[in-house]
């Protein structure tokens, strides 16, 4: 794919990238994407936290 040209495409080229399962299974791809500090939060509400910190 080519350079996103603005901020919109850039925002929707990285959420689609998380969406493939080759680079959700790879924890160096997902290290690209999420930072140490970072908290998800699930559709039932409970944290997950990054173990990696």
């Amino acid at each position: 794919m080519e350079r996103p040209s603005s901020l919109k495409e850039h925002l929707y080229f990285l959420e689609t990238q998380l969406l493939k399962p080759e680079i959700r299974k790879s924890q160096s791809e997902m290290d690209k994407f999420i930072t140490d500090d970072f908290i998800e939060f699930t559709s039932s509400g409970k944290k997950k936290i990054n173990k990696t910190a």
